[in-house]
């Protein structure tokens, strides 16, 4: 027994693997979300302060590579902006590829709050420049994006009347898989003191739980987890009933993970047993 363990096809364990993977995936099993991290709450509390009209904006800085964990905030966040009337602006500051992935998201999520473009919502996409069009969007948004993705002029965008600048804009998230948020925090934060988050991959957050800290910015989501957290937050509020994909891929994660665990140790116990067996023999 011992000896057909350690000679086991890995194929064996790749289709093991396969099956933790696929079966949560297919089922969208959650995990239940037992404690909610202080970044993660700290920017439900700063959106849940806001009244209705006020403005946020959200950036996508991401790709299709790292839409598995930042896809989840950006739906989270629509879902607890639009159910509490608040106005949303979506740009695309540093990533031409998130374009269709945050206006396709901004379109379904106001749909199934019954939210019209124009009025309540708009997608500026986006517009090469780099850091000039952050400083520039301080002065005079309509300086940058003169029209929206669809070629309509701002002028002729109702919510958009009334908002020029920073000053007109409650918050501004930047979702993150590359290095844009030390240009937000230096120069839109440190310049024009405009209150600011951060969505994050897994990998970047250690390194600016500091800003959070000093408050340059006013919460972190920290990837996928956050995502799962803030579904938990908006749920519990009643704002959505929609099952969260950041719950769903946590649980996908927590049965791989058991999953190798558990096959590293019988590994390890088949192979002392082994080892002990053949000390004996000799």
């Amino acid at each position: 027994m011992i000896q057909k363990l350690l000679s086991l096809d890995r194929r064996w364990i790749f289709l093991i693997i396969a099956v933790v993977v696929f079966v949560p995936a297919i089922l969208k099993i959650p995990v239940p979300v037992s404690t909610i991290s202080n970044s993660t709450q700290q920017l439900y509390d700063t959106i849940e302060g806001f009244e209705p009209g006020e403005v946020v904006m959200i950036s996508l800085d991401y790709g299709p590579s790292s839409m598995a964990e930042l896809q989840p905030q950006l739906t989270a966040l629509l879902h607890h902006c639009f159910a509490k009337d608040l106005r949303v602006i979506g740009i695309n500051w540093a990533v031409f590829d998130s374009v269709l992935l945050g206006q396709n998201e901004f379109d379904r999520v106001a749909r199934l709050h019954g939210k019209t473009y124009g009025p309540d919502y708009c997608y500026l996409g986006y517009k090469p420049g780099g850091l000039p069009n952050l400083l520039d969007m301080g002065k005079d948004i309509s300086s940058v994006y003169p029209k929206d993705v669809h070629n309509k002029s701002l002028t002729d965008i109702p919510m958009m009347k009334a908002i020029k600048n920073y000053d007109h804009i409650s918050l501004v998230v930047d979702l993150a898989s590359v290095g844009s948020p030390p240009f937000w925090i230096n120069y839109v934060y440190g310049r024009f003191q405009q209150t600011l988050a951060l969505g994050v991959t897994g990998v970047m957050i250690s390194e600016l739980y500091p800003a959070l800290d000093a408050g340059q910015i006013v919460g972190i989501l920290p990837g996928l987890l956050g995502a799962a957290e803030y579904e938990y937050l908006i749920q519990d509020a009643n704002y959505t009933m929609e099952g969260g994909d950041g719950a769903t891929g946590m649980g996908i994660q927590s049965f791989l993970h058991v999953a190798l665990i558990l096959i590293i140790v019988f590994c390890n116990i088949a192979f002392f047993i082994d080892r002990r067996n053949r000390s004996n023999i000799a």
